[in-house]
């Protein structure tokens, strides 16, 4: 605790009726131009595309934009599509900052921790 307040490194917002919401993790933002951008708005994005199975968002670094957000895509069993297709279906949905500026790659498996959630830093060493 430092000055009264718990530093866990999410991000999030509170609204006038004082709900707590977190929205995603300091460490896990990819920071492009001037904004920090949320990876799990571009994922939720991507996996409303029918070929997707699983994706992984990061930031691939910059040296003009800091980071540009990168996609890895698992397709499902039996669909096709290419990453340009997919950076088109996905710029189409997201705000700008968001665009897939680092473009797609595609691999085999998203990884994991136990609890199910995207292991970034093992995404990150695929660059």
């Amino acid at each position: 605790m430092k000055e009264g307040w718990l530093h866990t490194g999410d991000k999030g917002y509170y609204n006038s009726d004082e709900n707590i919401f977190i929205i995603g993790r300091f460490k896990e933002l990819i920071k492009y131009r001037m904004a920090h951008v949320v990876p799990t708005n571009i994922e939720k994005q991507m996996m409303t595309h029918p070929a997707v199975e699983e994706v992984g968002v990061v930031g691939l670094p910059d040296q003009v934009d800091g980071e540009r957000p990168l996609a890895f895509v698992v397709l499902r069993k039996g669909q096709t599509t290419t990453a340009e297709e997919l950076i088109e279906y996905t710029n189409e949905l997201v705000i700008d900052e968001e665009k897939l500026r680092g473009g797609v790659r595609f691999i085999d498996k998203i990884p994991r921790n136990e609890l199910g959630k995207i292991v970034r830093p093992a995404l990150s060493k695929l660059l």
